[in-house]
Order: C-alpha cells, then structure tokens, then sequence
C-alpha cells in the first residue's frame, strides 16, 4: 500500500507496463511469449489492483487488447479484481466491510477510504460545486492533520464519510429543498459573498440574496420546462440574459459592487449547474 500511495513510482510503474503489455501483445501466440505469460499475469494483477484501490481508470486492464485479455481475465477473476466488477461505492453499506476484509492495517484502510472520498467529490462537484469544494477542503485538512498517524485518521475518515452520506441532510438549507435547490443558493453565496457563511451574512444580504435565487431557480424551472430546451441554444442564450440582468441588478451590485465582472462567469456556472439538475431526466 505504501508504494501504491507514491504517485510518482505508480506513474512510472503504469507506464512501463503499458509498453510490456504492447509488446506482448504484438508478440503473441508466438510460444517465446507464452513463456513469460505467469509473470505477466502478476504484472497484470498489480496494475488492476492499483486501478480498484485508486479508482483511477488509467490503471484498468480494460483497455487490453483481445489477445492480452484472454491471458489475464480468469487470472484476475479468480484472485479478486475481475475486470467487470466495478469497485464497491463509497455509499455502499458494504464498503467498509469489503475495506477491512481486503486489508488489515490501518494505513491500507486509510488510503481504500481516501481514494473512494476523492472520487466520489470529483464525480459529484459538478451537481453541488460549493457544498463538495468545502468537503474536498474537509478531507485534505484531516490528511494533513492526522499525517502518518494511521489509527486516528482512519477513525476520522470513518466518521468523514458518513458526514459525506448525509450530504446536506445535515445542514440548515432555509427553505430550499437539499439536492436540487439548495445547491444554488450556496453557490450564489460563493461566487458574491465568499467563504462567508450564511449566518455571517447581515439581514439585508440574506434575504437579497435569497430573493436572487428564487427567481434564478424559478426561471430555471419554467424555462428547462420547455420541450428540447437544452438544445435549444436561443432558448438558453434568453435564461443566460435573464440571469445577468438579475445578477447586475441595483440591489445586488450597491451590496457586491465586483459583480459586474463576474457576471458572465457566474451565469456559466449557474447554467452547467442548472443542466445538472433541470437537464439530465429531461434529456
């Protein structure tokens, strides 16, 4: 496990055998590599264990040509990392389970739960970008506090992740309804007010920026409404208008005088974040 959580040596380590495994195939049946095909199987086996452990796809066998993968694929079911079988998911109940029953040491636990975290916030920022940018912060902070202390880390990543569950399950969401709405407000509260958090806001500025994003969540939810919307480029161009104009507005840009800038950049983020939850079913 220590040598997996070395990045460089991984890299060098994928890299190497992405040019054996070219090789080997540009060889085979020839009989002279057949001779090499146990060790290779092994060579195989670390590379699809790395790629379960890190959850990084760039480690996976499959994209092994056909004659590579006839070699390997049973070797590889039948010690544990069958190419088909996708890594347990971090919400699984299941996975804290199959993490201790793989590997006994505290650090082996540790980096199974940080790499299943990681990919986890990666997959699920574009739907919530303010809420996992700060568990993302959450995570790198507890790595580095409890550094080389393995016991102790692993008893706050346990922990971490079922604050990761939860989601904003947790958390005040004033109102709004925890995963399609409130991921708005908080992200409108970023990009105008910071790392501020809401209950720093004054009274003026929450409900000015609660009145904000009701009518960006309402538009949202009106115009996504229409057939075809997310193809539709003119329809889009007129909600992007509409936001920027709420967004320039006297009673947001007298309280947030820099907004004007970023107004554009805002809207972006409002409508790829607005696909996330207004665009996929409707797809």
């Amino acid at each position: 496990m220590e040598l997996v959580a070395d990045d460089r040596l991984r890299d060098q380590y994928n890299a190497l055998f992405g040019i054996l495994s070219r090789l080997f195939d540009r060889v085979l049946p020839n009989p002279a590599a057949l001779e090499y095909r146990d060790i290779f199987k092994l060579l195989a086996f670390i590379r699809e264990s790395v790629a379960k452990i890190t959850r990084d796809p760039l480690f996976s066998m499959k994209d092994a040509s056909k004659k590579v993968r006839a070699i390997i694929e049973e070797y590889l079911a039948v010690n544990g990392v069958a190419l088909e079988i996708p890594p347990i998911s971090l919400l699984s109940s299941e996975f804290l389970d199959d993490a201790k029953k793989k590997v006994k040491s505290d650090r082996a636990v540790c980096e199974e739960i940080k790499y299943a975290v990681r990919e986890y916030i990666n997959v699920n920022t574009p739907k919530d970008p303010e809420l996992y940018a700060r568990l993302s912060e959450r995570l790198e902070a507890l790595l580095e506090e409890f550094k080389n202390n393995w016991h102790d880390l692993r008893e706050a990543l346990e922990k971490f992740r079922e604050d990761i569950i939860e989601g904003r399950q947790r958390e005040k969401t004033y109102g709004y309804e925890p995963e399609h709405e409130m991921p708005f407000f908080a992200l409108l509260k970023q990009e105008l007010y910071g790392d501020k958090d809401f209950s720093d806001l004054s009274e003026e500025d929450f409900n000015a920026l609660k009145d904000l994003t009701n009518d960006v969540l309402g538009r949202f939810k009106t115009d996504t409404a229409a057939v075809n919307f997310w193809n539709n480029d003119s329809m889009q161009d007129t909600l992007r208008t509409f936001i920027i104009t709420k967004l320039t507005a006297h009673e947001v840009k007298r309280r947030v005088p820099n907004v004007f800038k970023k107004r554009k950049e805002i809207a972006q983020r409002l409508r790829e974040l607005g696909f996330q939850h207004f665009g996929r079913e409707s797809e």
